[in-house]
């Protein structure tokens, strides 16, 4: 024990001390002072008897406040205070300065500098493997060697915008646009950047234009029922988000979308039915969970409720705002009269739901049969700019790399206001 070792040092140091008694200084004959001991045997037992018992008292009072409440430091403040100590004189006489060890410096690696000579591959590598930093700088010094190639453009956007680069974006798309003005993907990706910028009155025009071009885009409707929401024409978003859906019954994001315009409109019992549809596609959607108990939560339903936000955090165990949620459902108590729900039932009468709404193709102008048969449709660009990549297999696929929205756009979930999914 410590204790022990501290009464077994401490005893010793005592008697030593008392039994050394010092006799009167005296000078030699050379004028030198002296100091002389006197050791007295038979004295010294008695001295020695109450030496020890004195020690012992010592020893069992330092015993006593080492063992109660006074802290025990680490070992190497212990083996510190053990050291006997020695004057400065002394120790600089023997000991060796201490000199300092030098240290080799960490060479720092420079960053990979970037080739004169881009390929396309070479840069869209940088960009799937998700290091959009580096996609910019690839992408900028192939848009720069290639001007007149649009897709260069294009993936700079993509790339840009990834990396929240929001004025290159804009410009990349633009530069694309300009090489072919009919290029909808570019048009319906500058949208999302004037989203993201907080602009959605400059959205409308673009998106007017690429659902002329392609009137099935349910990222069209998708993007412009955002717009609509964000400038707060509730009912528009409603019948954007409506066709996207009729152009694409999967299309979760529209779903989610749709619900919160009514969640805005407190009509949560509207509500539930595209949540319970977009949760049943998507399961891996905290959002979607989160939304869903919102809609569970104010119709009554609160064990229901508080099954959804844990299904959010079981996809997203971060999520901040499931947590708050759920945290807020567990103290409420739900009313004995509200009868179950069941989500996959009301699933199925959005999927009914969606066959009563009218097709966004039926406001497509029908072709006028009256034209001549030779009649030519409207033409293209006259040289395809956008040029065509090489795919695996040796022939040509045109890039295609805005789909896959999940994987690549980071999703801001919010239930109050801003829509995703764009």
């Amino acid at each position: 024990m410590p204790e022990a070792k501290f009464v077994a040092v401490a005893l010793p140091l005592v008697l030593v001390t008392i039994d050394q008694s010092p006799a009167p200084y005296g000078r030699t004959a050379e004028g030198r002072t002296t100091m002389a001991f006197t050791f007295n045997p038979e004295s010294r037992i008695h001295v020695r008897t109450g030496q020890a018992a004195v020690a012992a008292l010592l020893g069992l009072v330092l015993f006593g406040v080492i063992g109660c409440d006074a802290p025990i430091g680490d070992r190497e403040e212990q083996e510190t205070v053990r050291k006997s100590p020695a004057s400065t004189t002394e120790r600089e006489s023997w000991v060796a300065p201490t000199v300092p060890v030098a240290q080799p410096v960490a060479e720092v690696e420079p960053e990979p500098a970037i080739p004169e000579t881009v390929s396309f591959e070479y840069a869209e590598a940088a960009y799937r493997d998700r290091r959009y930093k580096d996609a910019v700088d690839l992408f900028a010094v192939y848009s720069e060697r290639n001007p007149d190639d649009g897709w260069g453009h294009y993936m700079l956007g993509l790339s840009a915008r990834m990396a929240a680069d929001l004025e290159q974006a804009e410009a990349s798309f633009e530069n694309a646009l300009s090489l072919d003005p009919n290029h909808v993907k570019s048009m319906l990706n500058l949208s999302r950047v004037l989203l993201d910028d907080g602009r959605p009155d400059e959205v409308l025009a673009h998106l007017e234009v690429a659902l002329d071009i392609d009137p099935v885009s349910d990222d069209g409707y998708r993007l412009r029922g955002i717009a609509y929401y964000e400038l707060g024409r509730d009912q528009d978003a409603i019948d954007s988000f409506r066709e996207a859906i009729t152009v694409n019954e999967r299309d979760s994001w529209s779903m989610n979308n749709l619900a919160l315009v009514l969640i805005r409109q407190e009509k949560f019992e509207e509500a539930l039915l595209p949540l319970a549809r977009a949760t049943e596609l998507r399961k891996d959607v905290a959002v979607f969970q989160n939304n869903l108990g919102i809609a569970l939560e104010r119709t009554g339903h609160v064990a229901a409720s508080q099954e959804a936000y844990r299904s959010a955090l079981a996809v997203d165990d971060g999520y901040e705002k499931a947590s708050i949620s759920l945290a807020r459902a567990l103290e409420l108590k739900e009313d004995p009269a509200v009868l179950p729900v069941n989500l996959a039932s009301l699933a199925l009468r959005f999927t009914a739901e969606i066959d009563t709404w009218q097709a966004p193709l039926a406001k497509v102008p029908p072709r006028d049969e009256s034209e001549a048969p030779d009649a030519r449709e409207p033409e293209e660009a006259t040289e395809q700019l956008l040029e065509p990549l090489k795919s695996d297999s040796g022939g040509t696929e045109k890039q295609d790399t805005s789909t896959t929205k999940p994987d690549t756009i980071k999703v801001k979930p919010d239930t109050s206001g801003t829509l995703n999914g764009r």
